[in-house]
């Protein structure tokens, strides 16, 4: 969330607004493209949307806008070290856990049991399409090079988000960092088919007396599915790129460092404006 509003901040505010003000409709939009609901079931996503985002402007932005402002202090100050990179990490993870425990589908378990064996099946092949658009990207991926993919969009959001043009040492970090990192995206979607098969038989058993316990428990997983399968790995993966974040940011020129002051003091102010209503 925080570098999706980030990306925005080129234009002064105005992306991240036109963003923020749509975030009811996109999630709205998101969660309906898995079934052909009843309109009572339309009415009752709708409500259980709009209280997500009034709680996400008026507790979490403020929260993003301090995150932020942190975070400007820290580059002032020339304090980005290695540990509080990994402070920042576990930070906006924290901001992610927060978001999804405060998400329409966590808060309103009870809405599944709604649903017929029709919209259930529904839900199904929904994910067995996103699975094929995976397995289309995953080929793509593969053809192009993985590492010099990422590399590139990198390279790409750092001018687009920071106003940072990367010289070449500062792209070589990276590029090391990158093969250091054991990152499979296809074990990772393993781990979310898994989850997902295993969500789906819980619909078919929604009529249980325990169903609403168990589908949150089983929603609370998902946010944890990577570490949980591969602790070793996920934190490797972790260290390296906090150590890369940092060598990074002590390497910044003068100009580069300052751009990126200024993009951050902007975006909390944008923040800030949002969630009052200014």
């Amino acid at each position: 969330m925080i570098l999706l509003l980030l990306t925005g901040c080129s234009a002064n505010g105005l992306v991240i607004r036109y963003f923020y003000g749509e975030i009811d409709v996109k999630l709205y939009d998101r969660i309906i493209a898995y079934a052909t609901f009843t309109e009572e079931q339309k009415a009752q996503i709708k409500q259980a949307v709009d209280e997500y985002t009034e709680w996400h402007k008026q507790n979490e932005l403020p929260r993003y806008a301090k995150f932020l402002d942190n975070l400007s202090i820290q580059l002032s100050e020339g304090n980005m070290t290695y540990q509080m990179v990994l402070d920042n990490f576990k930070q906006a993870r924290e901001f992610a856990r927060a978001g999804f425990e405060h998400s329409p589908i966590y808060k309103h378990p009870r809405f599944f049991e709604t649903l017929t064996d029709q919209q259930v099946k529904q839900i199904e092949n929904h994910f067995f399409e996103q699975d094929k658009e995976f397995e289309k990207w995953y080929q793509q991926r593969q053809q192009d090079g993985a590492d010099k993919a990422r590399l590139e969009r990198i390279i790409k959001n750092t001018k687009r988000i920071a106003d940072i043009s990367l010289n070449e040492n500062q792209q070589q970090v990276i590029k090391t960092g990158l093969e250091q990192i054991k990152s499979e995206p296809r074990e990772r979607h393993e781990i979310y088919n898994k989850w997902q098969a295993e969500f789906i038989d819980l619909l078919y058993q929604r009529q249980k007396a325990d169903f609403g316990e168990t589908i949150v428990k089983h929603l609370a997983v998902y946010q944890d599915q990577i570490e949980l399968k591969n602790p070793e790995q996920y934190q490797h993966s972790q260290q390296i790129a906090a150590q890369v974040i940092a060598d990074v940011v002590s390497s910044l020129d003068g100009t580069q460092k300052q751009n990126l002051i200024n993009r951050l003091n902007q975006t909390r102010e944008t923040l800030l404006k949002i969630s009052t209503g200014a």
